[in-house]
């Protein structure tokens, strides 16, 4: 099926702003999410690349890795990964069992509990969006405080991306390891000190290997 030029960008504001009906209207549109997402978060990934002078494949590759390029799930939420570890630091509450569920539809329900009894520690504990960006890291991210982060990432791609922009502008060793294509270094700083144990710089390199050629004029 082919689209006019005025079908096509009508679906894809929609497409940005109303992701609960995200399927009904690729459906109707004869287009897949792929059709229309992909270009426009190539798009802002380029933007941020010019600025930050990295490769786009990087932060493409990143976000691969972190959400497989999702930004927000078929409940219109960004992705999150609530981390345990960081609940019981932050809170204090060594014995407290905290699962990370499988579907993004119970970690919300777990990390809406969670916001119930510290807001601001559950949001800090947890990770959101395209970069998986821990809200421990929101002034890195530009925001005063982890509810405005929180709600900078309900927004959808284009706020994710720019999170992550910031994140790399504030960590001077990620970003020249970014700008030098240093991959141990970039793994090391952004997935940590211990990222050989789930091979994070081989994964990085895959992922740009697959996306080197996407940003090609």
């Amino acid at each position: 099926m082919i689209l006019n030029p005025i079908s096509a960008i009508q679906v894809g504001r929609l497409a940005w702003n109303n992701r609960r009906n995200i399927k009904k209207i690729y459906h109707t549109a004869g287009v897949t999410v792929s059709d229309l997402m992909e270009p426009r978060l190539d798009q802002l990934i380029l933007s941020a690349a010019r600025e930050l002078e990295i490769q786009p494949a990087v932060p493409k590759a990143i976000f691969s890795i972190e959400s497989r390029l999702v930004a927000l799930g078929e409940n219109g939420l960004p992705l999150i990964r609530i981390e345990p570890h960081w609940w019981r630091k932050l809170t204090g509450r060594r014995t407290e069992k905290i699962r990370n569920p499988r579907s993004q539809d119970a970690r919300w329900k777990t990390f809406e509990l969670l916001l119930s009894i510290d807001e601001e520690a559950a949001i800090r504990s947890t990770s959101f969006g395209l970069p998986q960006m821990m809200g421990f890291n929101h002034r890195a991210c530009g925001f005063k405080s982890p509810q405005l982060f929180l709600e900078d990432m309900k927004s959808g791609a284009p706020a994710q991306v720019i999170a992550f922009k910031r994140f790399v502008r504030s960590n001077r060793r990620l970003h020249q390891a970014m700008k030098d294509h240093d991959l141990r270094k970039i793994a090391h700083h952004y997935n940590g000190p211990k990222y050989r144990r789930n091979q994070y710089d081989t994964k990085l390199a895959n992922a740009i290997e697959r996306y080197r050629h996407d940003f090609v004029a």
